[in-house]
């Protein structure tokens, strides 16, 4: 969990997707080049 954080703090990109109220949308995205799909999928 406390690798997860410390990955998440360096290098999630965020984004601010829709403001309409209520509805808020915020987008967060790793980029592959740091973990790719098949990685994460194989350390579930």
């Amino acid at each position: 969990m406390e690798d997860a954080y410390i990955l998440t703090s360096l290098a999630v990109d965020l984004k601010i997707s829709q403001v309409v109220d209520p509805k808020k949308t915020i987008r967060a995205a790793i980029p592959k080049y740091i973990i790719s799909t098949e990685r994460l999928i194989q350390s579930l």
